[in-house]
């Protein structure tokens, strides 16, 4: 009886085990491999595209940010959301990561072009940054227009 019930645990271990879609690697140690945690090639291009807008953006503006210590978390927030987003909803991630940054862009025009200052060029750069650090001070008066 007790041999029985050893060979018949044993067996619903190895059947659970089956059923769980596990791999063995060379060592021999059993790995299980959920599904959320390998990404499929529309979820690398996803990636992909929203690491090259984030950096777009970077290059356009946030090299204004102060601190700096904040761009390398600004950059890992960002992705980790995206990455989230990817593997939660798939191809409705998109819907986050262009209209994020397409509605970035659009309020940082309509704020640029109120206050006199060219969007693409951040030009005069002393007006934008003085704009820049009254909006992180929630100061959200309007500056000169000059």
């Amino acid at each position: 009886m007790t041999e029985w019930r050893i060979l018949y645990k044993h067996d619903l271990e190895k059947k659970i085990l089956m059923d769980l879609d596990e791999t063995q690697t060379k060592s021999g140690i059993m790995k299980y491999n959920h599904p959320a945690s390998q990404m499929e090639n529309f979820q690398y291009i996803y990636l992909s595209l929203a690491m090259a807008i984030w950096v777009a953006g970077y290059f356009h503006t946030g090299r204004f940010v102060r601190p700096k210590w904040k761009i390398p978390g600004k950059f890992l927030f960002y992705i980790g959301i995206s990455i989230g987003l990817i593997l939660w909803i798939g191809h409705y991630s998109l819907i986050f990561i262009l209209g994020h940054q397409l509605a970035g862009l659009i309020f940082h025009i309509k704020i640029c072009k109120r206050h006199n200052i060219n969007w693409k060029t951040c030009e005069p750069r002393e007006k934008y940054l003085e704009l820049w650090e009254r909006w992180a001070k929630r100061d959200y008066s309007t500056i000169d227009k000059a």
